[in-house]
């Protein structure tokens, strides 16, 4: 029976992770700062006025997903 042998370590996984999500915050333009993200129908219940107001003071990249903005959102992000 032959001996097992792993082809990879945590570490190099580690390693490459890291540099894959280098190479794509790079070409999306997302180098600096932190990434928030929400995902939810654009209805009022939800708060994104609220994450929008917050996220205005951050250093970060924000991304609503979920449909058309309202105007009233717009105007925030705007």
């Amino acid at each position: 029976m032959d001996a097992i042998r792993a082809g990879w370590s945590a570490e190099d996984y580690i390693t490459r992770r890291e540099q894959l999500r280098r190479i794509a915050r790079k070409q999306l333009g997302m180098e600096d700062g932190q990434i928030l993200i929400s995902v939810g129908q654009i209805i009022p219940r939800k708060g994104h006025d609220l994450l929008l107001r917050a996220a205005a003071g951050l250093p970060c990249h924000l991304y609503i997903i979920g449909g058309e903005a309202t105007a009233d959102l717009q105007a925030l992000m705007d």
